[in-house]
């Protein structure tokens, strides 16, 4: 028996906190930062030979030119539109770095190993309670399109922020899967969540025929700002070590995500990823690990090779 494990990134640039976006992230997410990070961490992964999934918000990739191609969604017309308006906000103040960045997306699929796949088109919240089935199927329709344009063909899906929604759409639009997502809790028990040494491995659910395979949500990486970075890193590293045993020891899964961002704020959670990323590549070395993309997750489960526990 052995364990899978699974890395996935949410590839969002500013997008992924247009609502939100504070006078750090202007000073940090740079266009030449984000090349930058995006070229650091898959040669981090080609150290180790990890495969991962890189989700990325679809619009991030689009060059000036491209950007022309969706300029009916993209540019600021007066029409209304809660989510676009903090984008054309930004835009309208000179703060028009952090946006878009095709050359990660070419970094990214330079090497073959990797697995494109989406995270929408300009990262709105695709819960039930948040959209209509209408406005969804639009913004995937936008993604869809735009993959088109750059020659790639998502097959898995990531949720913006994790909210799960209008999950019917996804295998109508092509999609085999999507990262499921944990229940919301406080940030205070997100933090103390990170101090439990024994997470457990996952498995999927049963998936319903002909609906996308849930991917077991996993656990984000520990990034080390504000609060966070008073997790020892020794305690984070060792988590995570216990979690890809019992994968092993159980056949399930260890699944690790995160912002390529994350690194580019808090610098310090790169040892803990390469500390992570050389365990379990030690593992696979000794026959106890498998590295999957969420493609390649998917298409066992879809071939028949269902995870046990």
């Amino acid at each position: 028996m052995s364990g899978r494990f699974i890395v996935s990134l949410d590839c969002e640039g500013k997008w992924g906190m247009a609502d939100a976006l504070q006078p750090y992230h202007h000073r940090l997410l740079t266009d030449e930062a984000l090349a930058r990070v995006y070229a650091e961490i898959v040669t981090r992964f080609a150290a180790h030979a990890v495969p991962a999934t890189f989700a990325f918000v679809m619009a991030f990739t689009l060059t000036a030119e491209e950007q022309q191609q969706f300029a009916d969604i993209l540019a600021d017309t007066g029409r209304r539109d809660d989510w676009l308006s903090h984008f054309w906000s930004e835009q309208r103040e000179g703060r028009a770095g952090g946006w878009f960045q095709p050359q990660a997306l070419e970094t990214v699929r330079a090497d073959p190993r990797h697995e494109i796949a989406s995270h929408s088109f300009c990262h709105r919240d695709l819960a039930d309670a948040a959209i209509s089935e209408e406005e969804a199927e639009a913004e995937l329709d936008s993604a869809a399109a735009a993959a088109r344009l750059k020659g790639i063909q998502p097959r898995t899906f990531v949720f913006p922020r994790n909210s799960v929604g209008h999950v019917s759409l996804l295998r109508r639009k092509g999609y085999i899967g999507y990262r499921l997502a944990r229940p919301p809790v406080s940030r205070l028990r997100a933090l103390a969540a990170e101090l439990y040494l024994w997470p457990r491995a996952e498995i999927s659910p049963p998936a319903a025929p002909g609906a996308p395979i849930a991917i077991p949500a996993g656990y984000f990486l520990n990034w080390r700002f504000g609060p966070r970075r008073y997790i020892p890193r020794t305690v984070t590293a060792r988590r995570w070590k216990t979690l890809i045993d019992r994968a092993c020891e159980t056949g399930g899964v260890a699944h690790l995500w995160f912002h390529p961002h994350n690194l580019i704020t808090a610098p310090s959670t790169r040892d803990t990823l390469d500390e992570i990323l050389a365990y379990a590549s030690a593992q696979r070395s000794a026959g106890r690990l498998r590295m999957l993309t969420q493609e390649q997750y998917c298409e066992e489960l879809l071939a028949g090779a269902e995870p046990t526990s």
